[in-house]
């Protein structure tokens, strides 16, 4: 493998998230302080993604392939964090978000 190290390896998937999708490990973070039972298996499996990545090594191509299988369902754990909390959010606040949302996504 020659001498690159784990540490090296763990730069790959933070460039990564800071690059591209810098608000899914945000989501991930809300999701398991949320504590909702239906996002268990989801945020197991990105995490067995995002290690397995790791372990491997990376990827020596650009665009990152080894991790656009774990996309999807970081989608839905962003998607499900992002509605509750929008349902938590008063109704004077929740036309502030949906510009802020809007603004950010375009």
């Amino acid at each position: 493998m020659g001498s690159s190290s784990r540490a090296d390896y763990n730069i790959y998937l933070v460039e990564f998230f800071a690059d591209y999708v810098w608000i899914f490990p945000l989501a991930w973070l809300f999701a398991i302080i949320q504590g909702n039972s239906r996002l268990r298996l989801p945020l197991l499996v990105t995490a067995a993604g995002a290690a397995a990545v790791v372990w491997e090594g990376g990827d020596w191509m650009e665009r990152n392939r080894f991790l656009v299988p774990i996309l999807p369902l970081l989608g839905v754990i962003t998607a499900d964090v992002l509605l509750r909390l929008y349902d938590q959010m008063a109704k004077r606040w929740r036309r502030a978000a949906q510009v802020l949302v809007l603004s950010i996504l375009v």
